[in-house]
């Protein structure tokens, strides 16, 4: 009896954990948050200590955020979006600077996609496609679209009602049904057959191409007084459907170019096994290359 009381315990002690360092940063944030970055705001001798600061405790949070989570079933990303919002007032030189807070989310989800992409083979990948692909774009098409109408029903039912613009895109954004952040989750999952995990994990990554080429789509065509089912049907015009192939083919191309740069550092590990800071450098930097040479077309 007492053995088991014991392992209650400590089944119990990372909850436990958690909650205190939620409730600690959200006390801190809270009562003292404001005053500490107008203090370092005016630090003459640190300039850059405003914006160091925030991005540091971005770094600790996603690293607390995965240990004080492993082992149990609360996701990674769900401590990491409660760390985010009790320390709030840390934050905000990031959250008010659209430039910088993009930059951390995209670079962020490049890296969390091309590391999904890394514990499956091409070859698996490409043996599989047809299923991931079945999953991925008709659902994310029946997704927005569904969710379209939805937006302009329930908007209107509420009293506000939105054009029919805005549904349509709020459908595209929203069309992709899981964020970048469950591959990781996803990742430490047991499925009893292997190609399960892969077509899971693929299209959770393949989603989130999909959602970004829908929306794409859509701002290049002339949506004002379009309806949802107008909206969609015009996808399927050949100017559109050369549109998406070219920004499809510049993904693959840049893809492949990332893929590169990973085999030439293997190739370069081959000789010196050793591992060096600048290898995982090299390593982060390359997903983030290609997504920037895959957005500069």
């Amino acid at each position: 009896m007492t053995e088991s009381k014991q392992g209650a315990a400590s089944s119990r002690l990372p909850y436990l954990w958690l909650v205190l360092g939620v409730s600690a940063l959200a006390a801190v944030s809270n009562l003292f948050g404001a005053q500490i970055m107008e203090h370092i705001r005016h630090l003459e001798d640190a300039p850059t200590e405003p914006i160091l600061m925030p991005v540091a405790l971005f770094a600790v949070c996603s690293f607390v955020s995965f240990y004080a989570t492993k082992g149990t079933p609360i996701p990674s990303f769900v401590a990491a979006i409660a760390l985010g919002i009790a320390g709030h007032a840390f934050f905000a030189p990031i959250v008010d600077n659209p430039t910088m807070l993009a930059a951390l989310v995209t670079a962020s989800a490049a890296i969390i996609l091309f590391s999904g992409g890394l514990e499956m083979p091409l070859r698996d990948f490409l043996r599989l496609f047809v299923k991931i692909a079945l999953l991925a774009f008709p659902g994310v098409l029946l997704t927005g679209f569904a969710l379209s109408h939805v937006t302009l029903a329930a908007s209107g039912a509420l009293g506000f009602p939105v054009t029919a613009l805005v549904a349509i895109l709020l459908g595209g954004i929203l069309a992709s049904t899981d964020p970048a952040s469950i591959i990781p989750v996803l990742q430490g999952v047991k499925f009893k057959r292997a190609d399960a995990k892969d077509i899971v994990i693929a299209e959770s990554a393949l989603n989130d191409v999909v959602g970004t080429l829908l929306v794409s789509a859509f701002l290049k065509l002339p949506l004002a007084g379009m309806t949802v089912a107008a909206a969609y049907a015009a996808l399927a015009t050949p100017e559109t459907i050369g549109f998406l192939g070219a920004q499809a083919g510049f993904g693959i191309l840049f893809g492949l170019a990332g893929f590169a740069l990973l085999w030439l550092l293997g190739r370069i590990k081959k000789h010196n096994p050793r591992v060096y800071g600048a290898d995982q450098i090299y390593f982060l930097a390359a997903p983030i290359i290609a997504f920037i040479g895959a957005a500069a077309f």
